[in-house]
């Protein structure tokens, strides 16, 4: 099963060398050490510890990521591309460092025991609103078997409540970044964060870099409010076509060292079994590879193909977003 585009005439890795905080130049073209080694250009470089890559090529062509300055190691560049003088890559190595700050949120039960009675109340609300305002909405679908004219439905009625509830931006910064990538920038991770403060997860990472991470669309207020909306809606919708739980597949190839005990927030799985097997063979020659089936209470979704709209757009995935739990570190 063809999952994602692929140019199968593309260049060899001996034409290119390992990446470095030294090739960080505006203009230098690099490849994501992906499986199909994905092309782009280095376009700038911020003094909040980020490089800005404009992909050039496949389905996200035009976009860009914003990626932290260590992880310059993740693409190749060009065997003539140009340097970084070593005054340069000094100042850049004292970024890296005063950025890598520990950020640890323990969860607070009686936290997130406010926070879940919110979200059935929630829950109540999402039901009465999309009885009302959208005569469009299926009475059931099979997750194993999406229709697209059902999840757009779906994902139109999603649109218009976030709309009334003052959440449309904060709905879109969401949806587009996971899709396009959800470690560019720190948009998630402020979702992150605010999702540890509910009491919902634990958070182990870095502090922010990003100045106004909690300003404007991303105030802390809005964020939880965001959250707990988003989180009603999706449970909501799924109890309301009958399913308590369901099925995902995740499927990975990789290069690079297994790690464990990564502490994830979220992870990125799929309805289809096909498509988990489709990530599994897209690198052959990889040193590691898993395909997985588990089965998930719908109260660990966050995002789901069935009401997120950017998810059906340029990819068909099946995906489903997950809150990671700790259980869930042994796999990689």
């Amino acid at each position: 099963m063809k999952v994602h585009q692929f140019d199968s005439q593309m260049r060899p890795d001996s034409e290119f060398q390992s990446g470095h905080l030294k090739f960080l130049c505006v203009g230098n073209q690099c490849r994501l050490m992906d499986a199909r080694r994905t092309p782009g250009v280095i376009e700038s470089v911020s003094p909040e510890g980020f490089f800005r890559w404009r992909i050039s090529a496949f389905e996200d062509k035009g976009e860009y990521w914003d990626v932290p300055l260590e992880n310059a190691s993740r693409y190749q560049f060009a065997l003539d591309c140009s340097e970084l003088p070593p005054d340069r890559i000094k100042i850049l190595e004292a970024q890296i460092e005063a950025f890598n700050q520990p950020l640890s949120i323990p969860i607070q039960p009686q936290r997130r025991s406010e926070t879940e009675s919110q979200i059935s109340q929630v829950e109540k609300l999402v039901l009465d609103w999309c009885s009302k305002n959208s005569q469009a909405m299926p009475s059931r679908i099979s997750v194993d078997a999406l229709v697209s004219g059902q999840t757009q439905a779906i994902a139109n009625c999603l649109t218009g409540y976030m709309e009334v509830s003052g959440l449309s931006k904060q709905e879109k910064l969401t949806s587009k970044l996971h899709v396009l990538n959800p470690f560019s920038g720190e948009w998630i991770k402020g979702l992150q964060i605010t999702c540890a403060e509910l009491g919902l997860k634990e958070f182990e990472s870095t502090t922010p870099r990003t100045a106004d991470i909690f300003s404007g669309p991303g105030d802390k207020q809005l964020r939880q409010k965001y959250i707990i909306h988003r989180l009603a809606f999706v449970r909501a919708v799924f109890k309301s076509f009958g399913y308590r739980e369901v099925v995902l597949f995740r499927g990975m190839a990789f290069d690079g060292n297994w790690q464990v005990n990564s502490h994830r927030f979220f992870s990125s799985w799929t309805f289809s079994k096909e498509v988990a097997e489709a990530f599994v063979s897209s690198s052959d020659h990889a040193k590691h590879s898993y395909l997985l089936k588990r089965t998930f209470p719908i109260e660990k979704l966050f995002l789901t193909c069935v009401e997120t709209a950017a998810m059906n757009r340029q990819y068909r995935e099946h995906e489903a977003v997950v809150i990671h739990d700790p259980e869930d570190e042994m796999l990689w």
